[in-house]
């Protein structure tokens, strides 16, 4: 759904509506010195006192909701960049490269966390400017107004709020891949070191009898525990982005299952319409050929009624 932003118009509209005198703004009002004349004194009350007094005129200011507006816009636009500053993480981290991607994996944490908390400064903002998503009463236009802007914006928020949860699961199937990948490259290297542990050690402490193997060997099997573990700790900080981002976005999908239901009221007002008009169209036309069968008939009552006169005035002149 595309949209225009009219903030701007609506201002100057309105500023031109207010005729141009010289001003002094204090606060919320607006003075203006008038001229005591004979003219305004007799427009007054005689009990009213007019020398030279300053009146003050209040001008109505903008609504407060629409302080919130640029806040939510400028929020949703970094959101957006915050998206893809992560997906080209995500990106970055699923090349395999030899290399240590711990800060990877901690830059990737960190944004994933941003994001979340800008989903709910954004969540917030927009209860703000409609006030509360479950109430349900007949609304003024200034009301309805604010719906619409917020009914807009929920629907932006909900969109982006699927694409990245999209990215997250995207992101989280790859990491799974992975660390499948890694037990099964690791389970054979550990075969061969399992008979060297002993009963009583963990996954991080090995003792090994077995002097044949070398430290290489070693290193690399508690490298790729060490791996597993970490993507392990991964996929459930994802899960737990994406259950999170989910119960964020419960309320704001009323309003968008709202818009939703309302389009579909359109739609089915439209179609009412359509039917209502052909079948006004069917009976404007029978009413046309009524109307012409009734010239007919008038005429073929007419003639009648002559020629009786007629035959009437032939008997009686016989």
């Amino acid at each position: 759904m595309t949209t225009r932003n009219l903030t701007k118009k609506f201002l100057d509209l309105r500023s031109n509506i207010y005729p141009t005198l010289p001003t002094s703004f204090e606060t919320n009002k607006t003075k203006f010195d008038i001229k005591n004349s004979q003219e305004d004194i007799k427009l007054l009350s005689e009990d009213s006192e007019i020398n030279n007094e300053e009146y003050l005129v209040t001008i109505p200011l903008q609504p407060a909701y629409f302080d919130h507006i640029p806040e939510v816009e400028k929020e949703i636009s970094e959101i957006e960049q915050k998206i893809l500053q992560l997906e080209e993480l995500h990106t970055k981290h699923l090349t395999i490269e030899f290399k240590d991607t711990m800060e990877e994996e901690h830059s990737i944490q960190i944004i994933t966390a941003k994001i979340s908390r800008m989903f709910v400064s954004c969540e917030k903002k927009i209860r703000l400017i409609g006030g509360n998503l479950y109430e349900k009463k007949a609304l003024n236009s200034n009301e309805t107004v604010k719906r619409n802007i917020q009914i807009n914006f929920a629907k932006k928020l909900s969109n982006l709020s699927n694409n990245f949860r999209k990215k997250q699961n995207l992101y989280l199937d790859e990491i799974k891949k992975r660390e499948e990948r890694l037990k099964q490259f690791g389970s054979d290297d550990e075969e061969f070191l399992q008979f060297g542990l002993n009963e009583n050690s963990t996954d991080d402490e090995f003792m090994y009898t077995d002097k044949g193997f070398t430290e290489n060997q070693k290193s690399r099997v508690k490298m790729k525990k060490k791996e597993i573990n970490d993507q392990t700790q991964e996929i459930k900080n994802i899960v737990e982005s994406i259950s999170g981002l989910a119960e964020i976005m419960k309320d704001l999908s009323i309003l968008v299952i709202e818009q939703g239901t309302l389009i579909d009221r359109i739609d089915y007002n439209i179609e009412q319409v359509v039917e209502h008009t052909e079948q006004a169209l069917q009976e404007h036309r029978k009413a046309n050929k009524y109307q012409k069968a009734f010239r007919m008939n008038l005429c073929i009552l007419l003639l009648f009624v002559i020629v009786t006169i007629l035959v009437i005035v032939i008997i009686f002149k016989n």
